[in-house]
């Protein structure tokens, strides 16, 4: 759905939700092997970095504060 003057409301979640798979998917990639080898408290930190690289790479593909 679409405004009058042609802007998506939610332009931003949406392209963000349609790419987070994939992004998600390359990230955990990334650190699968720094998971694999690390302690409960290294992952803990390890899930809130891979969290803030994926959010950073969403961002970055749909940013927010762009017009959609």
């Amino acid at each position: 759905m679409t405004s009058p003057n042609g802007f998506v409301p939610d332009g931003c979640s949406r392209g963000q939700s349609a790419a987070e798979p994939e992004i998600r998917q390359q990230v955990l990639a990334e650190f699968v092997e720094q998971l694999s080898s690390a302690n409960v408290w290294q992952r803990i930190w390890l899930r809130r970095s891979i969290e803030r690289d994926v959010q950073f790479r969403l961002n970055k593909l749909a940013p927010p504060e762009a017009l959609y």
